[in-house]
């Protein structure tokens, strides 16, 4: 199964709050100084990659949010936050039978450079 079909059934199993802001790029977006120009696979502007488009986005709060998970797994992610209104990125997990019980893994804010940056939270 190719990247994108593997990306696109996982994309649709999640329960998504705010779909609408969760798009599936490819290649440089049509925001100057914005945004990857490669995706972080393959390294070429051939490959794919979720993205947000902050300066769209309906809400100033977007999130994916996956199905509830009965045991622990570490996540492992590259992310790409470069331009000049880019805000925050927060992994968190939320308990399934308490809302307000959350914690935060992992957290970066504003621009992070012109680069792909690997993240883990175990």
């Amino acid at each position: 199964m190719r990247f994108r079909e593997k990306l696109m059934r996982v994309f649709n199993e999640c329960k998504k709050a705010n779909k609408e802001n969760w798009k599936i790029g490819r290649g440089k977006l049509n925001s100057a100084d914005t945004g990857p120009s490669v995706d972080h696979t393959l390294g070429t502007a051939n490959g794919n990659y979720l993205f947000v488009n902050v300066s769209a986005a309906k809400t100033n709060k977007v999130q994916l949010q996956t199905v509830a998970l009965k045991n622990a797994y570490c996540v492992r992610f590259f992310y790409h936050m470069y331009g000049p209104d880019i805000g925050s990125l927060d992994v968190m997990t939320q308990s399934v039978s308490l809302e307000s019980d959350t914690k935060e893994y992992f957290s970066r804010s504003k621009t992070q450079g012109d680069r792909w940056k690997e993240a883990f939270s175990a």
